[in-house]
């Protein structure tokens, strides 16, 4: 969670702490995931074993640039060096997480200087070890499948 001052921390109530704490322990807000002393414009949820992770963003543009960048630094430790996606396709990208969107980073297709990422809107899952375990069966039934593309220097949503 992003705050404007570090000193706002200590000007919580306990009702707050509470809920931060309880925000933290399930994943889910009480009331908000955004608190007004903290002037928070996002909240990042994640279980230890990386696979859960919930975002929560005041204005969505900030959400759709976060994902322009985080796409290309995931393709980082394959030794895929890539621009960040164009807005406008952060912003097809964003309505599709809305509906809870697979992307295969580990299944890029790379060849010389052009990168295809495989995409699957599966919906929303809470048990990713039900997700982990019977991950081919999702993406056969997936709502949509589509390829995140980097060609001629430029990204495209297909």
């Amino acid at each position: 969670m992003d705050f404007a001052e570090a000193p706002a921390l200590d000007q919580l109530e306990p009702q707050e702490k509470a809920e931060l704490l309880y925000l933290g322990h399930y994943k889910q807000p009480l009331k908000s995931p955004f608190f007004d002393k903290l002037r928070n414009q996002f909240t990042y949820l994640a279980h230890d074993d990386g696979w859960f992770n919930k975002v929560f963003y005041k204005d969505a543009r900030l959400y759709a640039d976060m994902l322009t960048r985080l796409v290309a630094n995931r393709l980082k430790p394959y030794g895929i060096d890539v621009p960040p996606l164009g807005q406008d396709v952060g912003e097809r990208l964003t309505a599709f997480a809305k509906n809870g969107v697979l992307i295969e980073s580990s299944r890029v297709v790379k060849s010389h200087a052009d990168v295809e990422i495989p995409l699957h809107v599966i919906g929303k899952f809470m048990d990713y070890d039900d997700l982990y375990n019977n991950i081919e069966k999702y993406k056969s039934e997936a709502r949509s499948q589509h390829w995140l593309a980097y060609k001629d220097g430029e990204w495209s949503l297909r």
